[in-house]
C-alpha cells in the first residue's frame, strides 16, 4: 500500500477526531480475501517464457508480503491444439523453454489454463503484430537546462500501417529493466489513441523520451537493449491503469482502483482473477555506449 495514501488517510481521520469532541472512532477494515494475481506476458522469441502467479493480500499489507503459488498446472494451448507445459521452478514462477520448434506463431491464438487446487482459471490472447524496427542510435549532447550531459538514445521504428496496432516499449540498462511509472512507454499506432499518426515512425515520447533517464544519462560503457513487442489494444489500456494507481498519491490522489483483467474463473462463483495474459511478437535492439 502507498505510504502516502495512508498518511493522507491518518490525516483525515485526525480531523475528524478533533471535530467530533472526542467521541470515539472504530475503524473497521475489510480486508477481502485471497485471489489469484497473474502475470503472464509471452512472445514470440525462442529465449525462456515465464507465467508468474501470485496471491492478492489484504489492502492495506505490505505488498512484499504477497504469497507465491507453487501448486498450479499452467498450460498454453493454441487453437490447433499445440499444447505448451509451463514447469514450476520457484517464487511463483513457472517457465517454457522455447525454441525454433516449440514457439508461438503470429496468425495463430492461444489460451492460458491455470488449474489452482481444483479452481480453474483461463485466458485467450491472439499474437500481437511487432512494429517495424530500424536501428537504435546514440549521441553525446551537452547540459542543457532539461538535461546533464551525457550519451542518449533514439529508437528508429515505425509502426504497422492499418489502424489498431499497439506497442509497449521495454528498456534494459545494463540489464536491469527500467520498470518505474515513468518508464512504462507505450503506443497506440504511432500515437496515443486508435488511427493517431498510423503507419508513421514513432515520436518523441515513444522514440527518445522512453528511451533515456533524463537524470542520468548513460556513460561510456554501458550497454542499452529496447525491445518492441506487439500488445492487444485491452493490454495497452491495462497498462495505462497500472500507471495511474503507481502515480495515484498526494494531497488530491484518488481513491485506489482495480485495473482491469482478462483472467476468468471458469466456475462464476469462484474467486475472480487479477492480471493479464497477452502474447505478441517482440524484437529488441542493443547498443553498447563507446
Amino acid at each position: 500500500m502507498n505510504k502516502s495514501i495512508i498518511k493522507n488517510t491518518l490525516f483525515i481521520l485526525t480531523i475528524a477526531l478533533f471535530t467530533s469532541c472526542e467521541d470515539k472512532i472504530d475503524l473497521s477494515l475489510d480486508k477481502g480475501f485471497e485471489q489469484l494475481t497473474v502475470e503472464a506476458v509471452l512472445n514470440t522469441d525462442t529465449t525462456l517464457q515465464r507465467v508468474i502467479l501470485r496471491g492478492s493480500v489484504p489492502f492495506f499489507d505490505d505488498i512484499s508480503t504477497t504469497p507465491a503459488i507453487d501448486n498450479a498446472i499452467v498450460n498454453v494451448i493454441s487453437n490447433t491444439n499445440d499444447t505448451f507445459p509451463f514447469t514450476f521452478t520457484a517464487k511463483g514462477e513457472y517457465w517454457l523453454n522455447a525454441s525454433p520448434t516449440k514457439k508461438f506463431e503470429l496468425g495463430k491464438s492461444y489460451e492460458l489454463q491455470i488449474d489452482l487446487g481444483g479452481e480453474k482459471y483461463y485466458a485467450k490472447s491472439e499474437v500481437n503484430p511487432v512494429a517495424l524496427w530500424d536501428s537504435l542510435t546514440y549521441e553525446y549532447l551537452p547540459a542543457t537546462g532539461f538535461a546533464p550531459e551525457g550519451y542518449y538514445a533514439t529508437m528508429h521504428a515505425r509502426d504497422i500501417p492499418g489502424v489498431g496496432q499497439c506497442y509497449w516499449f521495454r528498456r534494459y540498462e545494463n540489464g536491469i529493466f527500467a520498470s518505474g511509472p515513468v518508464d512504462i512507454n507505450t503506443a497506440y499506432d504511432a500515437g496515443s489513441n486508435p488511427g493517431e499518426f498510423d503507419g508513421e515512425a514513432f515520436s518523441f515520447p515513444n522514440s527518445v523520451g522512453g528511451v533515456n533517464d533524463f537524470d542520468e544519462p548513460y556513460e561510456i560503457n554501458d550497454t542499452l537493449r529496447i525491445e518492441i513487442q506487439g500488445i492487444s489494444p485491452d493490454f495497452y489500456y491495462f497498462l495505462d491503469e497500472i500507471t495511474t494507481q503507481m502515480e495515484n498519491e498526494g494531497l488530491f490522489a484518488a481513491p485506489p482502483a482495480n485495473v482491469r483483467t482478462n483472467i476468468i474463473n471458469r466456475d462464476p462463483d469462484g474467486r475472480a482473477g487479477l492480471g493479464y495474459f497477452v502474447i505478441g511478437e517482440m524484437e529488441a535492439r542493443e547498443v553498447v555506449i563507446k
